[in-house]
């Protein structure tokens, strides 16, 4: 499956691993590793994971404090958002 990341999941994923990263060197690390591990099983299992709007879904992030919201579109895996649950944790449904 393919696998496509919106710019602004990445840069959720860029900003996360930066303030990590300054918190605890290696941290970052795991966080990605993480991010990695949530995508590899949701491409195991697409329809896995509650839907929390219309097309989208959510996977939790073990350890760190966020969801991988993605959806499923001709085949492809579209990760829209890495949210951090605790801060505006919707802020992708305005995008």
């Amino acid at each position: 499956m393919n696998i496509r990341f919106l710019e602004g999941a990445s840069s959720d994923i860029d900003d996360a691993f930066l303030w990590y990263e300054d918190q605890v060197v290696g941290l970052g690390y795991a966080f990605l590793s993480a991010v990695t591990d949530s995508v590899s099983l949701i491409e195991a299992h697409p329809d896995g994971f509650p839907v929390v709007r219309g097309l989208f879904r959510r996977c939790l992030l073990s350890r760190f404090p966020y969801s991988i919201i993605y959806s499923i579109y001709n085949g492809e895996l579209i990760v829209t958002a890495v949210a951090h649950m605790r801060r505006a944790p919707a802020y992708w449904q305005e995008k």
